[in-house]
């Protein structure tokens, strides 16, 4: 498919899921939606130093008053402590930012236990009681991030105490975090008005006041902040009692109401002159929260719709979670000028950017973030990555359950096909070798696709139920991912979705535990409705020698088996008709005729593929085809579970699992497909199958295949969008509108594969360019005209786009040049082209080619057939001018020699790259390796072509006669 990289680099962003994570369910999400427990974010921070047993707080007065024009805060906090192992010396959290008064700490002993839910009152009455205790010193190590209050005689287990400490610290004006502060333009005095603002995750409670900083330590809160009369403050809990403070004329202190027991991060702090609306529809009269939208003045009237949209997202969340939203109030601040990458979530209080709450993100971003009210700070997950990924995954679930039917990009075609970059990554030969610091994020998505097909398959009934009984249970309290997973297990072998020798957290740790996917074959005996069921280790991608992992039949799964048969294809129908664990499982009573076929795993309930005996792929076949269009003779296979037909299909060839002719079979139904999700997943392998055949017979009938396929399809997407005066295609990678979405990637295949329409189009654009009086002025066509030009356009408009390169001012962004260049190297197919271009870059002294060009080139060239076919002759020609230009960069040497060696993929490639080594035996130097390694996998790959190819080329030759 020439060069492939339109769609190549659309992939690329899909594993890429800067991604984040709900990256592919927004446009823009890879940069809005990152979360408040950030993943990528957190693995940049120190560890967290533990404090020692023995003390646990039960209750805090906490007193904040911040000085904006000073860029400074004061307080005081009261923590009563519970005493559970005797020791001398109190330890809690601060940071070396915080300042401490050591005159001003004092440490009382309160007799018996108090009640952590004891009013402010009631604990003021222990004055009459308590007793103030000696200090003997005070320590504050910066290291650790810990103030420690060394007493005269130990605390006595059992026994309640209270320590009180005043401190102070800089306002953060550089970060969104911890205690901030910032300002916006009024937009009618055009004066600066300044706000302050808390945000505490991960560990940021311990920079705004001395505390217990973890998510295990949950007490109340009774919270008072001091702040200018003319302002306003927030926290967690609505406010109790206001004061004019005599001694500080034109300041006001709030009282708010005491807090349920929570973690420190989840203190919130807002102090602002915001203006606020509310809902339409509110909650409050049917006894919900009364939800509130803080922002600028002139700015509310567009964060209408977020208003409107939080009740029902929370009645959703209450709904699904079976606990009613736990504060009296919710309130959601929009914070102009916002620094941080994510929200801040808080309980009953969440700061979001402007652009968060507005827009086509701003169900996902809502909704999210909401959902974390309960899982985060009601229930809270234990720091481990374990549990935030589980968390995190967790709420994924609900805010996708939330949003299907609200929005296209939660379709269940979407949905079922959306993290296919996942099977790639986990299908090489050694997982996150390009991505190693997108791990951590690689494995959460996999985590929501555990959950998803739990959710599936166990019946979304027996999830809902467990997990509302597991929020039940767990209110309050941190947990951890084996208290989930044994709440809902037990709720499954109630309700009987869940075998009884079936333990979900073994099921979890089977798939998360493992860098691997397996792979599912399903051969049915058509005499007596049996079918054995094996799995194995998946692996696509070559080469495979010297892969420990590839082949270990120790690598076992619980899976899951969901079977959709043909007599009934709704999905409501599935039966879970068995759970894979060792090698093998028969299945008996299949629910199908001998001459009806059966889908397991279908709609993607879970992250493997199926591989099927040839009668079932023959009957999947037919019958999509006979079906397609929904003409309503036969009810249709739903779109989830066609795109992964076609999905599974494939990607089994690429492996070498199946016959390319059955794979091309499953592509007969696609002249009558109208859904998005269907033809992503086409365009999808119509890449990953080009780069394995692209430069070879079968390759260029391959295309002449997708072009017949596609080109229908694009023009009836561009006469229906003229008729609709729908707007040209947006970028691809924007999931909100599949049509438009469909049509842009439709024009970029038809480019790619260099069909007829689209090299027209491209002739025409590319001719303006050329009769301009200046065309060094800048490039007028399109990126995606550019290949088809230099790949199948006229020697003339290759060397004009090679004089651009050459000539290219330096006044302009040189990676325009770069881009520019590229293309004129990286889309050739001509073998004169390629080598015009290889002697004025390597040959040439006097050219304005650098050695990073010459880098640059050999990329691009390596990645099209006929490219690395012209750069490895051009090595074998002139081995010492090569050699001599690439002694200028250090590595220059090795990576030239990869590049034209290593992706050759036929038994005439192996050929010539045996001939080479023999011929230049022990002159490849420090490139000697990578010749070595480059035949090992040349020869995996020319053993795929001859068993693969021919029957790919009959196929297409039957059909292309058609």
């Amino acid at each position: 498919m020439g060069t492939g990289q339109p769609r190549a680099a659309a992939l690329a962003l899909a594993v890429a899921l800067g991604a984040a994570l709900l990256a592919a369910w927004a446009p823009g999400a890879e940069a809005r939606a990152r979360r408040s427990i950030d993943l990528s974010a957190d693995l940049g921070r120190p560890s967290d130093s533990r404090l020692p047993e023995g003390l646990v707080p039960s209750h805090y007065r906490l007193r904040l008053q911040p000085f904006l024009t000073e860029a400074r805060f004061q307080g005081r906090v009261r923590v009563n402590l519970t005493c559970e192992a005797s020791t001398r010396a109190v330890h809690l959290h601060a940071h070396e930012a915080l300042h401490i008064a050591h005159d001003g700490v004092r440490v009382w002993w309160l007799g018996g236990a108090v009640d952590a839910s004891s009013s402010e009152e009631e604990l003021e009455d222990a004055d009459t009681v308590r007793q103030q205790l000696s200090i003997a010193s005070t320590k504050k190590d910066t290291i650790q991030q810990q103030y420690v209050i060394f007493l005269t005689q130990n605390l006595t287990e059992g026994d309640s105490y209270e320590v009180e400490l005043t401190f102070s610290g800089p306002l953060n004006d550089e970060r969104s975090e911890a205690f901030f502060m910032n300002s916006y333009e009024d937009h009618r005095t055009k004066g600066r008005r300044p706000y302050a603002a808390t945000q505490m995750r991960p560990n940021n409670a311990r920079r705004v006041f001395p505390c217990f900083d973890g998510p295990n330590y949950k007490a109340t809160f009774d919270i008072s902040v001091v702040r200018p009369a003319r302002m306003a403050a927030l926290s967690n809990m609505p406010v109790r009692l206001t004061e004019k403070l005599q001694s500080e004329p034109g300041w006001e202190v709030d009282h708010f109401q005491t807090t349920p027991p929570m973690s420190t991060f989840s203190v919130a702090v807002v102090v602002s002159d915001l203006g606020y609306i509310t809902p339409l529809n509110p909650l409050t009269a049917e006894g919900g929260p009364q939800i509130r939208v803080f922002g600028r003045a002139h700015f509310l009237g567009r964060l209408q719709a977020a208003a409107d949209a939080a009740p029902a997202a929370l009645a959703f969340l209450q709904d699904y979670l079976g606990v009613p939203f736990p504060l009296p109030g919710l309130d959601l601040v929009v914070l102009p000028h916002y620094a941080a990458r994510h929200p801040a979530d808080m309980w009953g209080v969440v700061i979001f950017r402007e652009e968060d709450l507005v827009g086509e993100s701003m169900q996902v971003q809502l909704t999210t973030e909401l959902a974390y009210q309960w899982l985060g700070h009601l229930v809270t997950p234990a720091p481990r990555w374990a549990e935030l990924h589980l968390n995190k995954a967790l709420v994924n679930l609900l805010m996708v359950a939330r949003l299907q039917g609200v929005s296209p990009i939660f379709s269940p075609g979407n949905l079922a096909t959306r993290d296919h970059s996942l099977y790639y990554e986990y299908s090489k030969k050694h997982p996150y070798a390009v991505v190693k610091s997108q791990k951590e994020t690689i494995r959460l998505m996999k985590s929501q696709w555990v959950l998803r097909m739990i959710n599936n398959t166990i019946t979304e009934k027996t999830f809902k139920s467990g997990l509302q009984h597991f929020v039940q249970e767990r209110q309050y309290n941190v947990f951890e991912e084996a208290d989930m997973f044994s709440t809902i297990t037990h709720q499954g072998w109630a309700d009987g979705t869940v075998p009884r020798d079936v333990q979900l957290l073994d099921v979890v740790n089977s798939w998360v535990q493992r860098d691997r996917y397996p792979a599912i074959t399903v051969t049915r005996n058509y005499n007596d409705a049996t079918a054995e069921v094996e799995q194995h280790v998946f692996l696509r991608d070559r080469p495979r020698w010297g892969c420990s992992s590839c082949d270990d039949d120790d690598l076992q799964w619980w899976v899951p088996l969901p079977l959709l048969a043909q007599g009934d294809l709704d999905l409501s129908s599935v039966q879970t008709m068995g759970w894979l664990h060792r090698q093998q499982l028969t299945l008996r009573d299949l629910p199908a005729a001998p001459n009806e076929f059966i889908i397991v795993n279908p709609n993607e309930m879970g992250m493997y593929m199926v591989n099927y005996d040839p009668t079932n792929w023959q009957l999947l076949a037919a019958y999509l085809e006979a079906s397609a269009g929904g003409d309503g003779a036969l009810a249709a296979v739903d779109v989830g579970s066609r795109a992964k037909l076609l999905h599974d299909a494939w990607n089994l060839a690429l492996a070498g699992e199946l016959a390319f002719g059955a794979a091309l079979n499953m592509t007969l139904f696609l002249p009558r497909e109208t859904e998005f999700a269907v033809w992503d997943t086409f365009f999808t392998m119509v890449d990953h199958v080009g780069r394995h055949t692209s430069g070879t017979p079968a390759g260029d009938k391959f295309q002449a295949y997708v072009c017949r396929l596609v080109e229908p399809l694009h023009a009836g997407l561009a006469a229906q969008a003229e008729a609709q005066g729908t707007p040209a295609p947006r970028d691809p990678r924007d999931r909100s509108d599949p049509v438009a979405t469909l049509r842009a990637l439709a024009k970029y295949v038809l480019c790619s594969a260099g069909c007829a329409p689209c090299r027209e189009q491209a002739q025409f654009e590319f001719a303006r360019w050329m009769e301009m009086d200046d065309p060094e002025e800048g490039n007028p066509v399109a990126d995606l005209y550019l290949c088809p030009v230099f790949a199948w356009g006229t020697d003339e408009q290759w060397e004009f786009g090679l004089q651009r390169v050459i000539n290219f001012p330096k006044e302009r962004e040189p990676e325009e040049r770069n881009m520019l260049l590229a293309k004129v190297a990286g889309c050739a197919r001509d073998p004169l082209r390629i080598e015009r271009i290889l002697n004025a870059s390597i040959l040439e002294t006097d050219s304005n080619f650098t050695i990073s060009d010459v880098r640059n080139i050999a990329n691009v060239l390596a990645g099209n057939a006929y490219g690395h076919a012209a750069l490895f002759s051009f090595l074998s020609e002139h081995w010492d001018a090569v050699k001599e230009r690439c002694s200028e960069e250090p590595g220059m040497w090795e990576y030239f020699v990869s590049r034209a060696l290593s992706n050759f993929k036929t038994q005439e490639g192996l050929d010539l790259v045996s001939e080479l080594y023999v011929s230049r035996m022990g002159q490849f130097g420090p490139a000697e390796p990578i010749v070595e390694e480059a035949l090992k996998t040349i020869k995996e790959e020319a053993e795929w072509s001859n068993e693969n190819l021919p029957d790919m080329e009959h196929w297409l030759d039957a059909h292309l006669d058609q």
